[in-house]
């Protein structure tokens, strides 16, 4: 969610506060009570689609994050047996292709990654029946082979997410031009009126109105009432 979003959704909330606590001055205004009703229900959607944005790929990140430390965990420990028994068996070649650290692991992109899972469970399924002798058991063999099995399903999981993700930012922004339209065109010259009747009115709204910047300022660059 960007920045300017949360500080516009911010300044959308005060409005409508002010507003609502000061209902008694304009609700006999069919016009503007038509307009504050949209406002409302605008602000409503889109705070339920910035929710919805901000939950879409948070939970399928934080899954991939705990299934690639497995998977890696997995792959470090196959890879001390698999040098341990190149040692053993003074096999340079695969002692040579299983000598990456834990730290080195951790270090790979997503993709170089999976090709070294690739690579390694190549070299499992040729040494399984001898891993044994240096304590690697069929249950910890599965096991890795089955987080290999899911890796396309996590990208894939991850990609449909963006997607969906970029679906919701393309509304969020409609929810706002159309937010930014009926403060523009309607709520600020409806709120002018009172001026005379309830400068207090005006004067609160005129302040929720302002754009609390990133770095704590006012700002006025969205519309000026």
């Amino acid at each position: 969610m960007k920045k300017t979003t949360l500080s516009h959704l911010a300044m959308y909330q005060n409005v409508l506060a002010v507003v609502k606590d000061h209902q008694s001055t304009w609700s006999g205004v069919s016009g503007m009570v038509s307009a504050v009703d949209q406002f409302e229900n605008s602000l409503n959607l889109l705070s339920s689609k910035l929710n919805i944005q901000n939950t879409l790929t948070q939970g399928i990140w934080k899954d991939k994050e705990v299934y690639m430390k497995e998977l890696i965990e997995s792959m470090s420990i196959l890879k001390k047996g698999l040098f341990l028994l190149a040692t053993q068996t003074d096999n340079r070649i695969l002692l040579e292709r299983n000598r990456e650290s834990l730290t080195k692991l951790k270090s790979m992109g997503a993709e170089r990654l999976k090709i070294a899972s690739i690579a390694l469970l190549e070299d499992v399924n040729d040494y399984e029946s001898s891993l044994a002798t240096v304590g690697i058991d069929a249950p910890r063999i599965q096991d890795f082979r089955d987080k290999v099995a899911l890796l396309e399903e996590r990208k894939n999981s991850v990609r449909q997410a963006i997607i969906e993700r970029t679906i919701e930012t393309k509304s969020i922004r409609e929810l706002e031009k159309r937010l930014n339209e009926l403060l523009i065109g309607q709520l600020d010259r409806f709120i002018s009126f009172f001026q005379t009747t309830n400068s207090a009115f005006v004067a609160s709204y005129k302040a929720a109105r302002r754009i609390i910047g990133n770095g704590g300022g006012s700002k006025n660059n969205l519309t000026k009432s």
